[in-house]
């Protein structure tokens, strides 16, 4: 389960774990059992759970379109579905991946 960001009256920043459809809204109060009314506030780091994110498949508007060996979009542009169909369609056609 997640953990959101509170603030005491005290000013201390502290971190409790709701489930997320239970979760305070930000700005609202909740009585801590330990440090009484606190304050919901926006947590500074939000960051995805997801360490594996993928940026595959992808429609390519960058290669020319209705490219052969590629499976297209409506619009021609050719959609990349893993890093070994582009490893695949780039050598087929000469064409090297720009790297970020």
């Amino acid at each position: 389960m997640p953990s959101y960001e509170f603030i005491t009256p005290d000013g201390l920043v502290i971190e409790c774990v709701f489930a997320m459809s239970e979760a305070p809204t930000i700005g609202s109060t909740y009585d801590h059992p330990t440090f009484g009314q606190i304050t919901r506030i926006a947590s500074a780091a939000q960051v995805s759970p997801n360490f594996t994110t993928s940026t595959y498949p992808y429609v390519s508007h960058a290669l020319p379109r209705n490219l052969e060996g590629a499976k297209c979009d409506a619009q021609g542009h050719p959609i990349i579905h893993s890093r070994r169909e582009e490893r695949n369609v780039a050598s087929r056609h000469g064409y090297v991946r720009a790297e970020d």
